[in-house]
């Protein structure tokens, strides 16, 4: 059953990477998930992708998190793990960037939220804020 799900991730991978070529940099298996690398300025366009390519349906974002790896130049890593409920399958998009490179949102509040906008929501344009926080 393992080999499957690798054989079948593996094949999603290269098909992302065959559909977006201009921003995946890497793809991957590592722990019985799909891993990409992606290009900041790309980030919208790939996620965006992974929600609505029938082949993909990365519906649910299960988070968001960021790696410091000071011995590198980009150091940063931006990582969002993602969720199909239509196919099972978890992906892990990551971007790496420099202290100076900033990165788009693709979050946006909830509808009808009289909240304040936070930083994280608060200067990005709506078109591209791709999942809603619940």
């Amino acid at each position: 059953m393992a080999d499957e799900t690798d054989t079948s991730l593996q094949e999603l991978g290269d098909a992302l990477k065959a559909a977006i070529p201009r921003a995946v940099t890497a793809v991957k298996l590592a722990y019985g998930e799909l891993n990409i690398t992606v290009k900041a300025e790309a980030i919208v366009d790939v996620l965006t992708h992974l929600r609505d390519a029938p082949d993909c349906l990365f519906k649910s974002f299960i988070d968001i998190c960021g790696v410091d790896y000071p011995q590198r130049e980009k150091r940063f890593d931006v990582v969002y793990h993602l969720l199909s409920p239509k196919y099972n399958r978890r992906i892990r998009v990551k971007v790496e960037v420099d202290e100076r490179t900033p990165v788009a949102s693709a979050i946006r509040p909830p509808t009808g939220t009289s909240a304040r906008p936070t930083t994280s929501t608060a200067f990005c344009s709506p078109a591209i804020r791709i999942f809603a926080a619940s």
